[in-house]
């Protein structure tokens, strides 16, 4: 063994069988190296390289052609199979310039002959043949892995699932595929920012490896999807097992930015005993996960036959969605809002309907998920907007109130874009409406943790149109928050309507509520009323306002067989228009 030393640099293994040449090559290279210091090892036979790379950190190898064990480009083959990072010079005495072509094509980052050598030469051969080679190795890294989390691509993950799927055709376990999604992300990214969502997905994707079993392998396709392959599953509860262990530890809050980001993921789950292509078997996962986001989101789903119907199913559906919106298949019903004092219409509330050409009338809970998820819920709810404002223009100038109010959902989506603002200035100048006759209700949840969307809603009060909170009590209910929010109305949820009149424990919560909404000078108004009893309770316990199918008002605006006709609910009546809004304890509009 021959060593050339001074502090650490570059380890080079020398394998020649000559004694004469590897004193040459060791004295040429020590007397030539500069900048930095050179460890040199030395060994005759392919045989003894293995554990020389395998006891010490080398770089480069240079590797003569002719040794007893490996003949041309045999030992190249054998040392790359042994370690692919390493970089290698061929020296050679033959001067075969078709061999020459071949060690380079076959990898080799250099070749040079023995007759030729100086120690210039050789130094500076080693030195480009490393720094080519780690070129070579961070192309191929970035090629197959993604840039931001550093994880495996789709092209590397779906590489390594064909290589387990064929070696579990030989066993008795199956392979497990997870597609996980991160609930809801768009949202996220687009209320704090490109760069906040880069980095929750870094340490989403950091949380993900960790929880990882020995030998499994997680990687991200882009956006906010990522896989997880996993070997040695026994059936399907087992991979269910370890999906809901990974969801649970993904849904922990993260903090960003000074704040705590809870970032639910929906997984989808697809097992296969060596039978699938990687392609086919990570179809069957993409549709558990969309099975998993109609379900309701935040949940596992095992792909089966039945899941794919429904799956295909939906995949219609949002096609048929986005002709829907070309083809005015769309329309607006309204129900009334009554006056619980009076027992008056105070106004309405308009109420989304797909005339579908197939399936006939679809309700909101049938299609809004694939809105969102198609990215079609601005344009959506855009429609409703306009139309549900020009419609109630009509019927205020019908019945001659200009006080009837009218209240249209808005999309968490809606409120991070930039057309809302000019769309409703627009609107109110088009068609005449008072800013104070314009309800927007904004889910709970979204309306709760969303600030770039609590300031434009600010804004828009500014402007005198009222603020709801939908569906109050179902989302995350932080009372201390409401106090700063921009709120006018709270729309108190159906689940606490709901035999109100026999359950003490509901009242007592309505009651509470009731007072809250009315010590921070807001409205209470009870969703989904169905009986007198219940409506005669709301009243008792002071809720100013109520709607549901007690009063059998909602009448459906069919837009295909009468467009845009003046609509007026039954029992509309301009002496209880608007009492609530300008209330019994005198407050202003806006307020």
């Amino acid at each position: 063994m021959i060593t050339a030393t001074g502090a650490v640099g570059e380890g080079v293994l020398l394998v020649e069988d000559s004694p004469v040449d590897a004193r040459l090559v060791a004295e040429l290279l020590r007397r030539a190296w500069v900048g930095g210091d050179l460890l040199l090892t030395h060994v005759e036979r392919i045989a003894d390289v293995y554990e020389v790379l395998d006891n010490r950190v080398h770089n480069c190898v240079i590797l003569d052609l002719s040794l007893p064990d490996a003949d041309r480009l045999d030992g190249l083959a054998r040392i790359q199979a042994h370690d692919p990072e390493l970089a290698v010079v061929v020296i050679t005495g033959r001067d075969d310039t078709d061999l020459a072509l071949q060690a380079l094509q076959a990898g080799a980052q250099d070749y040079l002959l023995k007759n030729q050598l100086d120690g210039s030469l050789l130094a500076r051969a080693v030195r480009y043949a490393v720094e080519r080679k780690r070129g070579q190795l961070l192309l191929a890294h970035q090629a197959l892995h993604d840039p931001l989390t550093g994880l495996p691509n789709r092209t590397l993950i779906l590489d390594r699932l064909g290589v387990a799927l064929a070696r579990t055709a030989r066993q008795p376990s199956a392979v497990g595929l997870l597609f996980l999604d991160v609930d809801r992300f768009k949202l996220i990214n687009d209320s704090l920012g490109h760069e906040a969502g880069d980095q929750l997905l870094v340490a989403m994707s950091a949380r993900l490896t960790s929880t990882l079993r020995g030998g499994d392998t997680a990687g991200r396709l882009g956006g906010d999807e990522f896989l997880v392959l996993c070997e040695g599953i026994d059936g399907v509860e087992h991979a269910r097992a370890l999906a809901e262990r990974i969801r649970g530890i993904l849904a922990e809050p993260i903090r960003l930015a000074g704040r705590e980001i809870f970032a639910a993921t929906s997984v989808g789950v697809a097992l296969s005993w060596g039978l699938e292509e990687p392609q086919a078997l990570l179809r069957n996962a993409d549709m558990a996960l969309y099975a998993a986001k109609e379900l309701g989101r935040n949940r596992v789903e095992v792909f089966d036959e039945t899941l794919r119907d429904r799956t295909l199913i939906r995949l219609d559906m949002e096609h048929d969605l986005q002709r829907a919106l070309n083809r005015d298949e769309f329309g607006l019903a309204y129900q009334s809002i009554v006056d619980l004092a009076t027992g008056g219409p105070l106004g309405v509330e308009a109420l989304l309907r797909w005339h579908h050409p197939s399936r006939g009338l679809l309700f909101p809970g049938e299609f809004i998920a694939v809105a969102e998820d198609a990215d079609l819920i601005s344009r959506l709810g855009g429609w409703v907007l306009q139309q549900a404002c020009h419609d109630h223009a009509d019927l205020q100038a019908a019945l001659g109130v200009g006080d009837a109010v009218v209240s249209v959902n808005v999309a968490p989506r809606q409120l991070l874009g930039a057309d809302l603002l000019p769309m409703v200035d627009s609107l109110l100048l088009q068609t005449g409406l008072q800013p104070g006759s314009l309800w927007l209700e904004v889910t709970e949840s979204a309306f709760m943790n969303l600030e770039p969307a609590a300031r434009l809603l600010g804004m828009l009060r500014e402007r005198g149109i009222r603020i709801c909170v939908d569906d109050f009590g179902t989302g995350y209910s932080a009372l201390a928050k409401l106090l700063d929010l921009p709120v006018d109305v709270l729309k108190l949820d159906r689940a606490f309507v709901t035999g109100l009149d026999h359950d003490p424990r509901k009242q007592a919560v309505l009651s509470a509520v009731i007072d809250l909404a009315h010590s921070l000078d807001m409205l209470a108004v009870a969703e989904g009323v169905e009986t007198a009893d219940e409506a005669a309770c709301l009243t008792a316990l002071g809720c100013d306002a109520a709607q549901g199918h007690h009063w059998m008002v909602a009448t459906a605006l069919d837009r295909l067989a009468t467009p845009r006709p003046p609509w007026i609910p039954p029992r509309l009546s301009p002496v209880t228009i608007g009492r609530v809004a300008r209330s019994r304890r005198g407050r202003k509009p806006g307020h």
